[in-house]
């Protein structure tokens, strides 16, 4: 997997552009002051279909999903 470092003012300012990038599979890496500070990865199909599966469930039941539930902890 690609990965992308890029500073907090440049993620900003240019949000769509690194956007695209992570649709498209590629990972960010945010960094203030040369420290990293967080990180941006892309969606992996298995946590997407359950993610969509819950909020299917909520808009049913309109109920919360249980956490361990959604992701099997």
């Amino acid at each position: 997997m690609n990965t992308v470092i890029v500073s907090t003012k440049a993620f900003r300012q240019d949000f769509p552009k690194y956007q695209k990038l992570v649709e498209k599979g590629v990972s960010i890496t945010i960094v203030k002051r040369s420290k990293p500070i967080f990180k941006i990865e892309p969606v992996d199909a298995e946590f997407d279909h359950r993610l969509l599966e819950a909020l299917m469930d909520y808009e049913k039941e309109k109920n919360f999903v249980p956490y361990n539930e959604l992701f099997g902890t």
